[in-house]
């Protein structure tokens, strides 16, 4: 998925993945081509990968016996970052040039364990820096999340230093505002690789995130990529079918914090003119339609821009009180159970208590 340098690596669809059976479709027929993503069941990952002695490993899961695979002062900074609220540094350009980072030896392996998830991806690199820091994610048990980052030394863009940052305080704003449900995962792991051109990808506790040479570009690929820790993973939609159904809440989430960190950066304005230049053009299809039908020019608008702004306006609408409600409730009833369209439709029906059909059509 991302080959930075000739040392600097992310796989991801690495080994075969068992198609899904659900009760509408049968089985999953539509192959991963690039342009729709993805649809898995939720499943435990056990994984031990074997890299060269100079070599890190990041990966989807918790890393279970880092101890040994690197030196005591980088173990330890690892640790203190698990509990606190500043940024730790946990490997420097000043560790590899003092050679305190590996542990000496030809090759490691690396276990990592993942619960509950619906992939598993990793990443490797012998020279990137390492940041991480926590954040409570639900105040009724204290629980945390771990986050960090790693980005390159003296890398184009000016603000992955500041991505554990952004991370920290987009697992806090999900958790307590939008969805405003605890962050489901006990780590997150940002890479940002070494690229010009920007972009990033979801996964299950890694997201693969390009440079940005502006401090909202970064922020906001951040904010985004960790938000589709809710939308598909945690429901496990199809968005192999309907994009909609993750793509425009990931974007939906992101329009606040954005705004608040860096105004000037606002994404909304961009999307109701995107959307507002596609209206009436041949290329803009109902989004029920599935998401592999959508032409290269219409699947930004099908999969991002129509649905934001629709969930924006229905928030409007129904008020944030009950929009809040019905979204949780959502959450709640069909976390891990593949909804489908109208499974979302009819939650909000039930819980806003009225035919909210002219809406959905």
């Amino acid at each position: 998925m991302g080959a930075y340098s000739d040392s600097t690596f992310f796989f991801a669809y690495w080994y075969p993945q068992i198609a899904v059976y659900d009760d509408v479709d049968g089985w999953d027929e539509v192959e991963y081509g690039g342009e729709v993503e993805f649809y898995n069941d939720i499943g435990s990952f056990d994984i031990s990968l074997t890299a060269p002695g100079d070599y890190l490993v990041w990966a989807t899961g918790v890393i279970q016996n880092l101890k040994e695979l690197v030196q005591p002062e980088i173990f330890e900074k690892y640790q203190n970052a698990q509990t606190s609220e500043e940024i730790i540094k946990i490997i420097t350009e000043d560790d590899y040039k003092n050679n305190k980072v590996k542990n000496g030896k030809d090759k490691n392996i690396w276990h990592f364990v993942a619960k509950d998830v619906s992939d598993f991806t990793f990443a490797v690199c012998n020279n990137y820096l390492w940041d991480g820091t926590s954040a409570e994610v639900d105040a009724s048990t204290g629980r945390r999340t771990f986050l960090d980052a790693i980005h390159p030394i003296g890398g184009e863009g000016k603000f992955e230093n500041e991505v554990a940052y952004f991370a920290k305080l987009a697992a806090i704003y999900f958790s307590n505002e939008w969805p405003g449900v605890a962050f489901p995962y006990p780590k997150m792991t940002i890479f940002s690789g070494d690229q010009k051109w920007g972009g990033g990808m979801e996964s299950p506790m890694m997201c693969n995130d390009g440079t940005y040479q502006s401090r909202g570009g970064q922020l906001g690929v951040t904010v985004h990529e960790m938000a589709h820790t809710y939308f598909p993973f945690y429901m496990g939609t199809n968005e192999k079918k309907y994009a909609w159904m993750d793509e425009g809440w990931a974007s939906f989430f992101t329009f606040d914090l954005v705004k608040r960190l860096e105004p000037e950066s606002d994404e909304l304005p961009m999307f109701i003119a995107s959307l507002n230049n596609a209206l009436g053009n041949n290329y803009m299809l109902p989004l029920i339609t599935p998401s592999t039908s959508a032409t290269e020019k219409g699947g930004g608008i099908m999969f991002y821009h129509q649905p934001a702004i629709a969930y924006l306006i229905l928030k409007d609408f129904l008020g944030e009180e009950v929009f809040g409600k019905c979204l949780r409730g959502y959450m709640n009833e069909w976390h891990g159970k593949h909804p489908i369209p109208y499974d979302f439709f009819f939650v909000f029906n039930n819980i806003a208590g009225e035919d909210l059909s002219w809406f959905w059509k």
